[in-house]
């Protein structure tokens, strides 16, 4: 008998020894079928369209949780991206408590290290990019003087943001002390792929047309659910072959498994059970 290539014996042989082969051979169907589901899962995924909002989150020490933030004090709306779109961003945050003048000095004097942000990847996935803010300044015994300008790159590809930095360009040194605010300036700019071409511009048009699979791979690898597919047809048509290829190769192997340890092993209990 054969199971998906794998050849089992005979029916004079022990029903033990059929029912394990019957199992290896599921075992090799189950595995060919994670890989059709982790590939339908990635190519199901929308991705962002362009002038989608790109929420920036923080992580927020006293809470133990990821939050949005900053907070802009003239909006009451944390700071957001439109996706693809090149902007300058003004957002005014309070400082409106000593503990918030102290911990914006800490990470002046770099005792805390980078301000530990992230924005998601894709709006279908709980998976998110890091993007950490460097915060540049000058700590006086009084108050506190803040660089305010920043730059913001995004690399996207298909509709997914597959890297993000921020780091400070020098500008101007705001003083911030308790009850004023930190005026952040943040010069977004969205480059395509590895590169830095604009994400629209005539070369990201032609990038866009090669598949990036380590970004659906690692996506994927995520776990979280997907949506309706926008993905290029070349990217499908690259992901559909790695499955077959992946497959062949799961048989093959599972098929040499079988022909030079587990058969042999399986006769050799056939033998002895038979002489004794």
């Amino acid at each position: 008998q054969s199971t998906w290539g794998v050849h089992c014996f005979s029916d004079a042989e022990s029903a033990a020894m059929r029912a394990a082969c019957r199992a290896h051979g599921r075992l090799v169907v189950a595995l060919v079928a994670l890989l059709v589901v982790v590939a339908v899962a990635d190519k199901d995924d929308p991705g962002f369209a362009k002038g989608d909002k790109v929420t920036l989150e923080c992580f927020d020490e006293a809470a133990n949780a990821w939050v949005p933030g900053p907070i802009c004090s003239s909006t009451g709306q944390p700071v957001e991206f439109a996706f693809e779109t090149d902007a300058m961003i003004s957002c005014y945050q309070a400082v409106d408590t000593e503990a918030r003048l102290a911990w914006f000095r800490e990470h002046i004097r770099q005792e805390r290290g980078s301000w530990r942000c992230r924005v998601p990847v894709s709006p279908a996935r709980e998976f998110f990019a890091p993007l950490d803010i460097v915060l540049w300044g000058v700590d006086e015994p009084t108050h506190i003087h803040v660089n305010d300008h920043c730059a913001v790159a995004f690399h996207v590809h298909s509709g997914k943001i597959i890297g993000a930095a921020a780091y400070p360009i020098l500008d101007k040194f705001s003083m911030v002390n308790v009850g004023s605010t930190v005026p952040w300036h943040l010069s977004a700019r969205w480059f395509a792929k590895h590169s830095y071409d604009a994400a629209e511009s005539p070369v990201a048009e032609s990038l866009a047309a090669v598949p990036l699979s380590s970004t659906q791979e690692v996506i994927a690898a995520s776990g979280a659910p997907g949506g309706a597919t926008s993905q290029p047809q070349i990217v499908l048509v690259s992901s559909w072959l790695a499955i077959v290829v992946a497959a062949a190769l799961t048989l093959a192997l599972a098929y040499v498994y079988h022909v030079r340890i587990q058969r042999p092993a399986l006769m050799r209990a056939f033998i002895k059970q038979h002489s004794e």
